[in-house]
Protein backbone atom coordinates (compact mmCIF):
# COMPACT_ATOMS: atom_id res chain seq x y z
CA UNK A 1 0.00 0.00 0.00
CA UNK A 2 1.15 3.31 -0.44
CA UNK A 3 2.00 5.51 2.14
CA UNK A 4 0.54 8.44 3.09
CA UNK A 5 1.67 11.84 4.46
CA UNK A 6 0.17 13.66 7.52
CA UNK A 7 -1.74 16.27 5.36
CA UNK A 8 -2.89 13.28 3.21
CA UNK A 9 -4.80 11.87 6.13
CA UNK A 10 -5.77 14.94 7.19
CA UNK A 11 -7.13 15.37 3.49
CA UNK A 12 -9.04 12.45 2.69
CA UNK A 13 -10.82 12.21 6.45
CA UNK A 14 -11.72 15.76 5.93
CA UNK A 15 -13.44 15.00 1.98
CA UNK A 16 -15.23 12.02 3.52
CA UNK A 17 -16.39 13.84 6.58
CA UNK A 18 -17.91 16.23 3.98
CA UNK A 19 -18.86 13.65 1.46
CA UNK A 20 -21.35 12.08 4.25
CA UNK A 21 -22.85 15.32 5.28
CA UNK A 22 -23.98 16.47 1.96
CA UNK A 23 -25.27 13.21 1.79
CA UNK A 24 -27.22 13.55 4.63
CA UNK A 25 -28.42 16.77 2.99
CA UNK A 26 -26.76 18.91 6.33
CA UNK A 27 -27.54 22.55 4.87
CA UNK A 28 -27.58 24.42 7.61
CA UNK A 29 -25.53 27.43 7.92
CA UNK A 30 -22.98 27.69 10.63
CA UNK A 31 -23.12 30.15 13.32
CA UNK A 32 -21.61 33.24 13.73
CA UNK A 33 -20.06 35.83 11.35
CA UNK A 34 -19.06 35.00 7.65
CA UNK A 35 -15.98 36.01 6.51
CA UNK A 36 -15.19 33.58 3.09
CA UNK A 37 -17.86 31.74 1.28
CA UNK A 38 -16.59 29.09 -1.57
CA UNK A 39 -19.86 27.51 -3.20
CA UNK A 40 -22.71 26.82 -0.01
CA UNK A 41 -19.69 26.39 2.34
CA UNK A 42 -19.04 29.47 4.92
CA UNK A 43 -16.15 30.04 7.28
CA UNK A 44 -17.04 31.97 9.97
CA UNK A 45 -14.53 34.83 11.98
CA UNK A 46 -15.42 32.32 15.39
CA UNK A 47 -14.00 29.57 13.28
CA UNK A 48 -11.44 30.71 12.23
CA UNK A 49 -10.26 32.28 15.76
CA UNK A 50 -11.01 28.99 17.29
CA UNK A 51 -8.40 27.45 14.86
CA UNK A 52 -5.62 30.05 15.45
CA UNK A 53 -3.53 31.51 18.18
CA UNK A 54 -5.32 34.41 19.01
CA UNK A 55 -2.59 36.02 21.67
CA UNK A 56 -0.28 37.14 18.42
CA UNK A 57 -0.24 40.39 17.60
CA UNK A 58 -0.39 39.82 14.16
CA UNK A 59 -3.58 38.35 13.93
CA UNK A 60 -5.26 40.22 11.41
CA UNK A 61 -2.32 39.46 8.99
CA UNK A 62 -2.57 35.84 9.96
CA UNK A 63 -5.63 35.71 9.55
CA UNK A 64 -5.89 36.84 6.17
CA UNK A 65 -3.46 34.23 5.07
CA UNK A 66 -5.39 31.56 6.94
CA UNK A 67 -8.73 32.87 5.47
CA UNK A 68 -6.76 32.53 1.86
CA UNK A 69 -5.85 29.37 2.89
CA UNK A 70 -9.18 27.91 3.91
CA UNK A 71 -10.40 29.11 0.00
CA UNK A 72 -7.95 27.71 -1.90
CA UNK A 73 -8.51 24.30 0.44
CA UNK A 74 -12.83 24.59 -0.08
CA UNK A 75 -12.03 25.11 -4.10
CA UNK A 76 -9.54 21.30 -3.93
CA UNK A 77 -12.38 19.83 -1.82
CA UNK A 78 -15.45 20.74 -3.67
CA UNK A 79 -14.04 20.32 -6.92
CA UNK A 80 -12.81 16.58 -5.53
CA UNK A 81 -16.14 16.09 -4.52
CA UNK A 82 -17.35 16.80 -7.92
CA UNK A 83 -15.10 14.75 -9.83
CA UNK A 84 -16.72 11.90 -7.67
CA UNK A 85 -12.91 11.35 -5.50
CA UNK A 86 -14.40 9.74 -2.60
CA UNK A 87 -16.84 6.98 -3.81
CA UNK A 88 -14.31 3.88 -5.18
CA UNK A 89 -13.55 1.16 -3.75
CA UNK A 90 -9.68 1.38 -3.76
CA UNK A 91 -10.26 5.02 -1.87
CA UNK A 92 -12.55 3.85 0.87
CA UNK A 93 -10.16 0.94 1.50
CA UNK A 94 -7.62 3.53 2.00
CA UNK A 95 -9.70 5.50 4.53
CA UNK A 96 -10.12 2.70 6.48
CA UNK A 97 -6.56 1.61 6.67
CA UNK A 98 -5.16 5.15 7.79
CA UNK A 99 -8.42 5.54 10.34
CA UNK A 100 -7.26 2.11 11.44
CA UNK A 101 -3.68 3.36 12.20
CA UNK A 102 -5.05 6.63 13.89
CA UNK A 103 -7.07 4.72 16.37
CA UNK A 104 -4.74 2.63 16.72
CA UNK A 105 -2.18 5.19 17.66
CA UNK A 106 -4.48 6.93 19.59
CA UNK A 107 -4.73 4.01 21.93
CA UNK A 108 -1.20 3.57 21.98
CA UNK A 109 -0.56 7.38 23.03
CA UNK A 110 -3.42 6.89 25.68
CA UNK A 111 -2.22 3.28 27.21
CA UNK A 112 1.77 3.22 26.46
CA UNK A 113 3.20 6.36 24.91
CA UNK A 114 3.35 8.30 28.23
CA UNK A 115 5.79 10.66 26.93
CA UNK A 116 4.85 13.38 29.37
CA UNK A 117 6.03 10.99 32.67
CA UNK A 118 8.90 12.94 34.28
CA UNK A 119 11.71 9.65 34.33
CA UNK A 120 13.51 9.85 38.00
CA UNK A 121 16.96 10.74 38.24
CA UNK A 122 18.26 7.50 39.32
CA UNK A 123 16.89 5.63 36.73
CA UNK A 124 18.73 7.67 34.06
CA UNK A 125 21.30 7.88 35.75
CA UNK A 126 21.62 3.48 36.18
CA UNK A 127 20.53 3.24 32.84
CA UNK A 128 23.94 5.58 31.49
CA UNK A 129 25.76 3.61 34.23
CA UNK A 130 25.06 -0.08 32.53
CA UNK A 131 25.08 1.58 29.01
CA UNK A 132 28.43 3.66 29.65
CA UNK A 133 30.49 2.55 26.45
CA UNK A 134 27.66 3.21 24.19
CA UNK A 135 27.71 7.26 24.62
CA UNK A 136 30.65 8.09 22.80
CA UNK A 137 30.99 11.38 21.61
CA UNK A 138 31.18 12.37 17.74
CA UNK A 139 32.63 16.15 18.46
CA UNK A 140 34.44 18.04 20.62
CA UNK A 141 32.37 19.21 23.53
CA UNK A 142 32.94 22.31 25.77
CA UNK A 143 31.39 23.05 29.00
CA UNK A 144 31.73 27.15 29.13
CA UNK A 145 30.65 29.73 31.72
CA UNK A 146 29.95 33.17 29.80
CA UNK A 147 29.53 36.55 30.49
CA UNK A 148 28.88 39.58 28.14
CA UNK A 149 29.67 43.95 29.39
CA UNK A 150 28.87 46.50 27.44
CA UNK A 151 32.25 48.20 28.21
CA UNK A 152 35.64 46.62 27.18
CA UNK A 153 37.17 48.01 30.67
CA UNK A 154 34.54 46.03 32.61
CA UNK A 155 34.92 43.42 31.01
CA UNK A 156 38.76 43.11 31.26
CA UNK A 157 38.00 44.03 35.43
CA UNK A 158 36.07 40.88 35.48
CA UNK A 159 38.30 38.73 34.05
CA UNK A 160 41.31 39.98 36.29
CA UNK A 161 38.83 39.47 39.11
CA UNK A 162 38.14 35.84 38.43
CA UNK A 163 41.53 35.00 38.08
CA UNK A 164 42.07 36.66 41.35
CA UNK A 165 39.34 35.55 43.29
CA UNK A 166 40.09 31.83 41.52
CA UNK A 167 36.27 32.22 41.51
CA UNK A 168 34.03 32.76 38.65
CA UNK A 169 31.02 33.07 41.02
CA UNK A 170 32.71 35.02 43.81
CA UNK A 171 33.90 37.20 40.82
CA UNK A 172 30.05 37.47 39.54
CA UNK A 173 28.38 37.82 43.48
CA UNK A 174 30.76 41.09 43.38
CA UNK A 175 29.67 42.88 40.15
CA UNK A 176 25.95 41.76 40.89
CA UNK A 177 26.40 43.60 44.43
CA UNK A 178 27.76 46.61 42.57
CA UNK A 179 24.73 48.41 41.25
CA UNK A 180 27.16 50.16 38.82
CA UNK A 181 28.81 47.37 37.50
CA UNK A 182 25.44 45.23 37.61
CA UNK A 183 24.15 48.23 34.89
CA UNK A 184 26.80 47.01 32.15
CA UNK A 185 26.45 43.31 32.22
CA UNK A 186 24.46 42.27 29.01
CA UNK A 187 24.43 38.83 29.24
CA UNK A 188 25.35 35.95 31.73
CA UNK A 189 25.00 32.66 30.91
CA UNK A 190 25.23 29.37 33.27
CA UNK A 191 27.92 27.12 32.48
CA UNK A 192 26.94 24.58 29.73
CA UNK A 193 28.43 22.23 27.25
CA UNK A 194 29.14 23.47 23.69
CA UNK A 195 30.00 22.32 20.40
CA UNK A 196 31.45 24.27 17.96
CA UNK A 197 28.03 24.37 15.96
CA UNK A 198 26.02 25.83 19.16
CA UNK A 199 28.28 28.44 20.16
CA UNK A 200 27.34 31.49 19.28
CA UNK A 201 29.12 33.72 17.65
CA UNK A 202 31.18 31.23 15.60
CA UNK A 203 34.07 33.09 16.98
CA UNK A 204 34.06 32.35 20.37
CA UNK A 205 34.81 28.75 19.84
CA UNK A 206 38.21 29.93 17.99
CA UNK A 207 38.78 31.80 21.64
CA UNK A 208 37.49 29.06 24.03
CA UNK A 209 39.00 25.59 22.17
CA UNK A 210 42.87 26.69 22.95
CA UNK A 211 42.26 26.84 26.84
CA UNK A 212 42.42 24.67 29.64
CA UNK A 213 40.46 24.04 31.97
CA UNK A 214 39.68 26.54 34.35
CA UNK A 215 41.45 29.43 32.40
CA UNK A 216 39.77 32.59 31.58
CA UNK A 217 39.79 34.14 28.35
CA UNK A 218 40.22 38.03 27.31
CA UNK A 219 37.32 40.10 26.45
CA UNK A 220 36.48 39.10 23.41
CA UNK A 221 34.30 41.50 20.81
CA UNK A 222 31.21 40.40 19.81
CA UNK A 223 27.90 41.60 18.60
CA UNK A 224 26.38 42.69 21.49
CA UNK A 225 29.28 43.54 23.56
CA UNK A 226 32.44 42.15 25.37
CA UNK A 227 32.39 38.20 26.08
CA UNK A 228 34.68 36.77 29.34
CA UNK A 229 34.36 32.90 29.15
CA UNK A 230 35.77 30.58 31.33
CA UNK A 231 36.31 26.71 30.50
CA UNK A 232 35.20 24.27 33.01
CA UNK A 233 35.57 20.97 31.27
CA UNK A 234 36.58 19.66 28.52
CA UNK A 235 35.31 16.15 26.24
CA UNK A 236 36.77 15.12 23.29
CA UNK A 237 35.93 13.67 20.41
CA UNK A 238 35.61 9.54 20.57
CA UNK A 239 35.82 9.75 24.66
CA UNK A 240 32.87 8.79 26.52
CA UNK A 241 30.27 11.29 27.19
CA UNK A 242 29.77 12.11 31.12
CA UNK A 243 26.11 11.70 32.14
CA UNK A 244 25.35 15.37 31.87
CA UNK A 245 26.02 15.62 28.31
CA UNK A 246 24.78 12.18 27.48
CA UNK A 247 21.81 12.57 29.85
CA UNK A 248 19.15 13.90 26.28
CA UNK A 249 20.36 10.68 24.80
CA UNK A 250 19.34 8.66 27.98
CA UNK A 251 16.10 9.49 28.45
CA UNK A 252 15.14 9.37 25.26
CA UNK A 253 16.29 5.58 25.70
CA UNK A 254 14.47 4.94 28.40
CA UNK A 255 11.31 6.34 27.16
CA UNK A 256 11.64 3.49 23.75
CA UNK A 257 12.62 0.82 26.36
CA UNK A 258 9.77 1.54 28.36
CA UNK A 259 7.18 1.71 25.42
CA UNK A 260 8.63 -1.09 23.96
CA UNK A 261 7.44 -3.10 27.55
CA UNK A 262 4.19 -1.20 27.45
CA UNK A 263 3.41 -2.56 23.89
CA UNK A 264 4.31 -6.28 24.45
CA UNK A 265 2.56 -5.96 27.83
CA UNK A 266 -0.29 -4.58 26.07
CA UNK A 267 -0.68 -6.82 23.83
CA UNK A 268 0.30 -10.16 25.61
CA UNK A 269 -3.04 -8.49 27.75
CA UNK A 270 -5.20 -8.26 24.83
CA UNK A 271 -4.11 -11.81 23.43
CA UNK A 272 -5.38 -13.30 26.74
CA UNK A 273 -9.02 -10.94 26.24
CA UNK A 274 -9.32 -11.90 22.68
CA UNK A 275 -9.87 -15.06 20.23
CA UNK A 276 -6.56 -15.02 18.37
CA UNK A 277 -6.31 -17.58 15.77
CA UNK A 278 -3.69 -17.79 13.33
CA UNK A 279 -3.73 -20.01 10.19
CA UNK A 280 -0.60 -19.00 8.06
CA UNK A 281 0.26 -23.33 8.09
CA UNK A 282 -3.35 -24.08 6.04
CA UNK A 283 -2.82 -20.96 4.04
CA UNK A 284 1.08 -22.26 3.03
CA UNK A 285 -0.26 -25.44 2.24
CA UNK A 286 -3.32 -24.16 0.13
CA UNK A 287 -0.48 -21.90 -2.06
CA UNK A 288 1.72 -24.60 -2.40
CA UNK A 289 -0.88 -27.21 -3.49
CA UNK A 290 0.61 -28.34 -6.57
CA UNK A 291 -2.53 -28.19 -9.47
CA UNK A 292 -3.99 -30.87 -11.69
CA UNK A 293 -4.03 -29.81 -15.43
CA UNK A 294 -6.19 -31.49 -17.80
CA UNK A 295 -4.68 -33.00 -21.11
Amino acid sequence: MTPFRGSDVLRMIAMVAAEALIAAGCSSPPEGTPIARVGDSVLTLEAARADMDTASADFEYRLRRYVAGWVNSELLHQEALRRGIGESVEFRRKVDAVTRQLVNQELLDRLVYDRDTVLPADTLRAYFDRHRDEFTLAEDHLKLRLMTFRDRQDARRFAAAVTAMKSWQAAADSVAADAGGASTVVSSSPEAWYTSATLYPPELWKVASPLVAGEVSFPFKTETGYTVLQVVALAPAGKTAEFDLAAGEVRDRVRVERSRAGLEALLGTLREQYDVEMMMNDATHMEGSPQNDEN
